[in-house]
């Protein structure tokens, strides 16, 4: 937290952002992102209010290159605490592709429909059932549609998009809809099978295994959010890798860790970004993935 006085010195180095010469302007760049967080507000506020193009020009790019440097930061701390959360991270890539972001806002809709799906849960519910609870709350309830016309463009990957409009693509929808599972409690994990994020829902009741010593007879069914939350079983996962000419590996039936997960979720938008030709946000996620 600024001091008063902190806070006056940093407004005086933003007033300076428009001085025509570039060594003046690299050194105050320097100075001003030395601040980091506490220089947010007050460049956001002097950003939102600039006419002068180079001024706004510049304070975007300081308002960006801090912005990224904190979701860093955050993703490495997520990474360093265990991968707990799936939405902390989801949060963290509409920050990045979004400064106005509002995080308080989308927390307080997952809290919903978590909550939503915890007053119909029980302990006599079989899995089977807890999945089929789920599914109403989340497909006819909240309206989450599975929508194949939708295509991964950058959009589709975040949050907001997601839950303001209930469509997106296949990883965000699987994303959000892991994430409620396990605020649930449910022993739900995301499968690594290309091309498709699906999710197995696997035995726990005797004893909690480490999840790397998971087995497929561990599995008791899988789960394709992307498809209204649909049950299925490993025959119908080894069709789709014979339908797709690729070669069967073990890990493509078994639970993955939330690392490996975010992973792919960051690899996948890197690629939507590069099909955009954004090479400035290509590289950033690049910088994310390099965590892993």
């Amino acid at each position: 937290m600024l001091t008063a006085s902190g806070l006056k010195s940093l407004q005086a180095l933003i007033s300076m952002v428009d001085d025509p010469d570039d060594r003046v302007y690299s050194s105050l760049k320097s100075r001003l992102l030395s601040y980091e967080e506490d220089a947010l507000p007050p460049l956001k506020e002097a950003w939102m209010a600039a006419t002068d193009l180079l001024v706004v020009s510049r304070l975007g790019e300081l308002l960006d290159e801090i912005n990224f440097r904190l979701i860093y930061n955050e993703l490495k701390a997520w990474l360093l605490e265990g991968s707990k959360g799936l939405t902390k991270v989801m949060f963290l890539v509409n920050r990045l592709g979004d400064k106005n972001f509002d995080d308080t806002l989308y927390q307080s809709k997952i809290e919903l429909l978590f909550k939503d799906a915890w007053l119909e849960m029980n302990e006599n519910l079989t899995a089977l059932e807890q999945i089929k609870v789920l599914n109403h709350i989340f497909f006819s309830i909240h309206h989450y549609n599975s929508n194949p016309d939708i295509n991964d463009v950058v959009d589709d990957f975040f949050i907001a998009r997601l839950m303001d409009t209930k469509e997106g693509n296949a990883t965000s929808m699987g994303l959000l809809y892991l994430s409620i599972a396990r605020y649930l409690k449910l022993p739900v994990y995301g499968v690594n099978l290309p091309g498709h994020l699906i999710l197995a829902y696997v035995d726990d009741r005797f004893k909690l295994k480490d999840q790397d010593s998971y087995s497929r007879d561990d599995v008791l069914f899988y789960i394709n959010p992307f498809n209204s939350g649909t049950v299925f079983t490993e025959s119908e996962i080894t069709l789709y890798i014979k339908q797709v000419n690729l070669t069967e590996k073990e890990h493509y039936y078994l639970p993955a860790k939330n690392s490996l997960i975010v992973h792919r979720y960051l690899k996948e938008l890197q690629k939507a970004y590069a099909r955009q030709d954004d090479d400035m946000m290509s590289d950033k996620i690049k910088q994310l993935l390099t965590l892993f």
